[in-house]
């Protein structure tokens, strides 16, 4: 440990700004951490230390051999940082800890969100149904919705039934429509008519319906414009139908600006909707 923080003090006074010498000094305190020892040297080490580049290597290799026991160390701790956080999700997902297990167990305090957060979107690429788990332990609000959204847009390529079937029965009446917009915008990729038919009859009215059906509706011009052109013919004469409308003509206009004039013309207000979107 003398020698550790003789080298730690070293690097810390080192206002050079040379990277090149910076680097090699991190990689010899590196070189000095063994699975034994990490624990060890991770529970001396001074906040400073702790919370800089040296400390997360300390940690990240105590987390390789010891997970849980280096997890609930840094729980505990009053000045955990989002980092460490991150280390430990990583490290619990690597060792194969049920997350969402270890989640339940941790006090209620700021730290354990940010783990939830970081854990759930480490999640995301291999299990995005677990996170919404874990997502479910978070307090309420901007973060917890946006991991659902995230969650929801991965797990809907894997399984849209599951996805669907899951959204819908959420209670929260703004969670679940922006759960809707989220999954409907990532079904619309392989299957826009369904995607535009789920989102239309699933939501409820107002302006989150209107931009979901708006942006799957431009995804399907960019393939089938026709196809979106019979799809949107079918909407009642409402907000939604313009929208959607606006939304297919800013997209075909470009690739074929005859049959989309053709197509504005036959809708009640089409003439002044390809104006509109001139002058824009």
């Amino acid at each position: 440990m003398e020698l550790i923080h003789s080298r730690l003090r070293e690097w810390a006074q080192r206002k050079t700004g040379d990277r090149d010498a910076d680097d090699r000094l991190m990689s010899e305190l590196n070189a000095l951490l063994t699975d034994e020892n990490a624990g060890e040297i991770t529970r001396l080490l001074s906040g400073e230390y702790l919370h800089g580049p040296f400390g997360t290597s300390a940690l990240l290799r105590w987390m390789k051999t010891e997970p849980v026991s280096a997890a609930n160390w840094v729980a505990s701790r009053p000045d955990a940082t989002d980092s460490q956080a991150w280390a430990v999700a990583r490290g619990l997902l690597a060792d194969d800890i049920d997350l969402q297990k270890y989640a339940s167990q941790l006090p209620d305090t700021q730290w354990k969100q940010t783990y939830l957060l970081d854990a759930g979107l480490a999640l995301v690429p291999s299990n995005p149904n677990e996170v919404v788990g874990l997502a479910l332990q978070m307090d309420p609000g901007s973060a917890q919705t946006n991991l659902l959204q995230t969650a929801v847009t991965e797990w809907m390529g894997n399984d849209p039934d599951g996805t669907t079937n899951w959204i819908l029965r959420v209670t929260d009446p703004a969670l679940r429509d922006k759960l809707i917009s989220a999954g409907a915008k990532a079904y619309a990729t392989t299957d826009p008519d369904a995607a535009a038919t789920w989102a239309a009859s699933s939501m409820e009215a107002g302006a989150t319906m209107d931009n979901t059906v708006s942006n799957i509706v431009n995804i399907w011009a960019s393939s089938n414009p026709a196809g979106a052109a019979r799809w949107v013919g079918q909407l009642p004469a409402d907000e939604v139908r313009i929208s959607a409308a606006r939304a297919l003509l800013t997209e075909w206009v470009q690739s074929d600006p005859d049959a989309a004039a053709r197509w504005a013309q036959s809708l009640p207000g089409g003439d002044q909707l390809l104006t509109q979107l001139s002058a824009n």
